[in-house]
Parts: C-alpha cells; structure tokens; sequence
C-alpha cells in the first residue's frame, strides 16, 4: 500500500482505472457468511521475505485507502466504491489457481533450484536418518517422502502427523526449525498450548503448511482430552476448515 501512496503522490497515475488496477494487485474481498465483507489486504513482510495476508474490516480499509491520496474532491475510498465488483472474490482458500477465489498462499520464501547440490543438505539428511528415524531406512525414506509430498502439493493436507518422542537434546527442534524455516511465513515452530489449535479462535494455523505442537499444555482431560484428541485430528485430516478470529467472519479455508 505505501507504494500506491507514493504514486499518488507523485501524480504517477493518469486516471483512476490505473490507480484501480495497482490496488487490485493488493486488495480484495469476499462476502462472509453473516452477509458482511471481509477484506484481504496484502503486505510485505521483510522478516520472511513473502507478501503476507492481512484481514480488515470496512472501517480499517476506508482508513487505509484515504491515505492513498488522490484529489482533494475526492477520496480512494470512493474510488474504490465505485470499482468495487471488480475486487470481489467467491471464496478463500489456502492456494487456488482460480482467478475468482482469494489465494492465501503468496509463494515460498525459496526458489527450487536447477541443480541440485546434496552436499549442502548432507548436515539435514543425517539428522532425518540417524536421530529422527533412528537409522531405520524404511522409516527415513517415509520422512522424505512424506516432507517432498507437502512442497510438491501445496495446499493438500497429507492428512498424517509424525509424532517425535525423544529425550532433550537430540535434535528434534533442529528438525522441526529447518522444515519450518523452509515453509518461512507458512509455518509456526512452536505451538505449546492446546487452546491455539482447538480453542475459539484458531486463526493461528489459517495460512500454516507446517505447524509444531511442542510439549502441549492445556490437554484436558476425560472428555474434554477426548474433545481436544478429535478436534485435532480434524485439523490434520478435514479438506477445510472454519477459520474463526476477533473482528472478522467465520470463513472456511
């Protein structure tokens, strides 16, 4: 958004279509299920190097728009009014090749490269083989396979979760830290409360492809631990999911 701002600004724009088609490249909004629109902003985010997705509701987007200043006898924001059908989008999902629905998935922070060069993962290979699959071949070509599947199928659940058990120290984080640093900006390291991943608002893994339960509180126990167990294992299985947050609509993604 600052560089539409700086456009404007420069009178780099000839007509409010060119202005309209730059705030495209940036903004949109889908229609939520109480009626209500939901607008998606993107943002660059320097620390992962990826375009993340901010959601806002009207009040915030008018603000943000009316910094974008156009004339004095008129605001962006009804700029944007009057273009408006051309930013709805029919649905959200996590990655969509489909022009009408809203993508979340901006791309990865890294490139697939031309030529391969093992020695430089040759560290992480043995760490997979000798400490997380216990030098067990069948068990370290699963791994492999199972984390190729996921860069190879963006978007699609591979509807399992490995379960890490191990004394301190091993190198279980190192592990899960080099996955998650792969997935940068689509992955959280670390997740220690139960609550982030089945309480009310579970915004938390909305744009996730790789997420780490670490040593879990707040588990539960009888038949809220069994609530908690079922909810989870929807979480990993379950195509789409209803995302819930403060502020902003209930959605499925």
């Amino acid at each position: 958004m600052p560089h539409l701002q700086e456009k404007a600004i420069k009178g780099e724009y000839k007509d409010e279509s060119e202005l309209m088609q730059d705030l495209m490249r940036v903004m949109c909004y889908t229609t939520a299920k109480d009626g209500s629109a939901m607008y998606m902003v993107k943002q660059w985010d320097s620390a992962t190097e990826i375009n993340t997705i901010s959601y806002m509701s009207e009040q915030n987007v008018r603000s943000l728009l009316n910094k974008v200043i156009w004339k004095k006898n008129k605001k962006t924001y009804d700029i944007f009014h009057e273009f408006n059908h051309l930013f709805h989008k029919i649905g959200i999902k996590f990655y969509s090749k489909n022009p009408n629905e809203f993508s979340i998935f901006q791309g990865l922070k890294y490139n697939v490269l031309e030529q391969i060069d093992m020695s430089i993962i040759e560290q992480f290979l043995g760490l997979v083989k000798d400490t997380i699959a216990a030098d067990d071949e069948v068990v370290y070509e699963y791994i492999l396979n199972w984390l190729a599947w996921i860069v190879q199928n963006i978007g699609e659940k591979s509807g399992v979760s490995p379960v890490l058990i191990g004394t301190q120290g091993i190198g279980k984080t190192m592990f899960t830290n080099a996955i998650c640093e792969l997935f940068a900006g689509y992955s959280v390291p670390n997740i220690s409360s139960m609550e982030l991943l089945t309480g009310t608002y579970n915004q938390l893994i909305e744009d996730k492809v790789f997420a780490v339960p670490n040593e879990l509180r707040n588990i539960g126990d009888g038949s809220n631990k069994q609530s908690n167990s079922d909810k989870l294992k929807t979480l990993i299985t379950e195509k789409y999911i209803a995302i819930r947050q403060k502020y902003i609509p209930e959605h499925m993604t």
